[in-house]
């Protein structure tokens, strides 16, 4: 017995009593939810407030005339009873058959379960993160890395066909300086010259990451910002350096040859840290090979009144119906811009995987640029404007060791965590905590710590990370669900006996095992409320409250004892845990260690 099944026959069972009851009344929608007081029912119906605006009668009158009705009806099949209450909620109490009928039901299905097809035939596609090639990924792009992964699994399990893509800006003046950077500041002899001709030349003469002992994308970063600190004290440097970006644009051979060394490096430690995160995309898509196709379609579309010409030559949106400001879409020299570009790229998109709907887990300060590219694809016919969801979220700070205050991140600033470092620092903590860690079992749990941090603030809200909060076995953090996993695998691997129960056994189940039961009852309801809100944080905070009642049962009672139905029934339960947290953390992208 799953969530659809019980709320399907609740609600359906009320609505038959209604019609019974009330045989010429416009019967309104029998919905069956989830209470706010998991102490007071199972499940709530409010059906009775809305039948007193058509009896004119009182609610708890109503909801009393359905409960008793309903109850007669159930005192055959067994499966749940109803009790009225004031001023009119009907609370729906299962009975320890239906609860036995579930923890099945998650054994049944194990890995599967909560597994739905509410978007079965629907093609999604979701991008994420998109760092720019000249230097490391810092918290802000794991924090985009883990709410665009969370999304597209939690997506993919209610069904979904998801793609996962990212676009590479790989051009421009940012891959310039990162160019001129490595050419200044990597050669062996500094004092010799440093051209791009000499490069191209001598290659050799050149030092690489792996000779410097760095990884390539931190190597490359040291080069932008040698770049760029250089071009701000130097105008001629910041000439030098933009020479370069019209040599690419102009395809000289030399500069592209560079220019493929240098991303490449980016790309191999991009590709390194995802790894070590176990993300990925399926697609990523190069900004070199599409960012002439928006100018196109900007020039063919004046015409149609969709975009304008000004005076000095740049063409201008018209915006006016959509309640948007107007934007620049292609400079007076005919240059394209990123609102340009991206056009393009959401039509390509569309073309080729045919998507029902594309996201874009984009920061908060493009907001308006996401809805003004919306509102233009919908004028050209990309799609309509309920396809395309741009998904912000909220700024990352973290706490400083020393002062414990906290510290924004800004890597225009300099002030930069990257993704790298962050993990090493918490993985090396935990090497320190006394825990006898080997270095790969450390590495493993401070992914996952980190991860169970970052994603559980709520989308749109700024957050803290505390890393000394993180790896703690006693608060809301990532290590206590492991612990809890750990110590449910535990209990299991001392138990020999049998656990796989017949459906017909019943449990007679104490108030903390009945809460538990049904909090594990209503993952399925968990997840879609994760979909809909494309928050993952929801995920959660459901984990944590099952965590919290299984380790208050466990401090309070004895799980393995002489009595042989006790054990089998907390056991069982514990191995019903087991399966919803694991399957939780897999949709968040975590996946539990062995021990902890």
């Amino acid at each position: 017995m799953d969530y659809t099944k019980i709320t399907s026959k609740i609600t359906s069972d009320i609505n038959d009593a209604i019609m019974r009851l009330y045989p010429d009344t416009n019967i309104p929608d029998v919905t069956v939810t989830v209470p706010t007081q998991l102490d007071k029912a199972d499940f709530v119906c409010d059906v009775a407030f809305r039948l007193s605006k058509i009896l004119h009668t009182a609610p708890y009158v109503i909801g009393e005339s359905i409960t008793k009705e309903v109850n007669i009806t159930q005192s055959q099949d067994g499966d749940y009873t109803l009790e009225a209450a004031r001023p009119g909620f009907i609370n729906v109490h299962l009975t320890d058959a239906s609860l036995s009928k579930i923890l099945i039901h998650i054994n049944d299905t194990n890995q599967n379960y909560g597994r739905n097809d509410t978007l079965a035939g629907q093609r999604w596609v979701i991008e994420h993160t998109s760092p720019n090639p000249n230097k490391a990924m810092h918290i802000g792009h794991l924090r985009n890395n883990l709410i665009g992964m969370a999304v597209a699994n939690i997506a993919a399990y209610c069904g979904a066909s998801v793609v996962r893509d990212c676009i590479d800006n790989n051009r421009g003046i940012a891959i310039a300086r990162a160019m001129w950077g490595f050419l200044k500041c990597k050669k062996r002899d500094s004092a010799k010259d440093a051209t791009l001709v000499d490069w191209a030349n001598n290659p050799s003469a050149w030092i690489t990451p792996e000779e410097e002992g760095t990884k390539p994308d931190h190597f490359i970063g040291t080069c932008y910002m040698y770049g760029a600190e250089a071009a701000k004290k130097s105008p001629e440097i910041d000439q030098e350096i933009r020479q370069i970006a019209l040599d690419w644009e102009n395809g000289d051979a030399n500069t592209w040859k560079l220019w493929k060394l240098a991303i490449g490096y980016a790309h191999d430690g991009i590709n390194q840290t995802l790894a070590r995160i176990g993300s990925h995309w399926d697609l990523v898509w190069h900004e070199h090979e599409h960012y002439k196709d928006g100018r196109g379609m900007i020039l063919d579309n004046i015409s149609k009144g969709i975009f304008k010409r000004l005076e000095n030559g740049a063409i201008l949106s018209n915006l006016k119906s959509y309640n948007l400001p107007d934007t620049i879409v292609l400079k007076s020299d005919g240059t394209s811009l990123y609102i340009t570009q991206d056009i393009a790229l959401t039509k390509l998109k569309k073309n080729r995987f045919k998507a029902d709907k594309l996201f874009w887990v984009i920061g908060p300060e493009q907001y308006l640029a996401m809805k003004q590219v919306f509102a233009i694809c919908e004028q050209l016919g990309v799609g309509k404007l309920s396809d395309f969801t741009h998904l912000p979220y909220g700024l990352i700070s973290i706490v400083d060791k020393q002062t414990g205050a906290k510290k924004k991140m800004s890597s225009r600033d300099g002030n930069t965590l990257y993704i790298d470092n962050l993990l090493d620092e918490v993985r090396d903590s935990l090497l320190n905590s006394g825990r006898d860690y080997d270095e790969k079992t450390a590495d493993l749990i401070a992914i996952d710590a980190v991860k169970f941090a970052v994603l559980k603030p709520s989308r749109n809200s700024d957050s803290v990370l505390d890393i000394q909060e993180s790896i703690n076995l006693k608060g809301d953090s990532g290590i206590y669900i492991l612990y809890t996993l750990s110590r449910i695998n535990s209990l299991l691997s001392k138990y020999t006996g049998d656990l796989t129960l017949p459906q017909s056994e019943e449990f007679a189940l104490s108030a903390e095992e009945r809460k538990v039961v049904m909090l594990m009852a209503y993952f399925p309801k968990r997840i879609t409320d994760a979909l809909e809100s494309y928050a993952p944080n929801i995920l959660i905070e459901y984990i944590l409250d099952i965590a919290h009642v299984f380790n208050s049962i466990y401090a309070k009672e004895q799980f393995i004892s002489e009595d042989v139905a006790n054990t089998r029934k907390k056991l069982y339960l514990s191995k019903s845990i087991a399966i919803v947290i694991t399957n939780a953390l897999k949709l968040l992208g975590i996946k539990p260690v062995d021990r902890i």
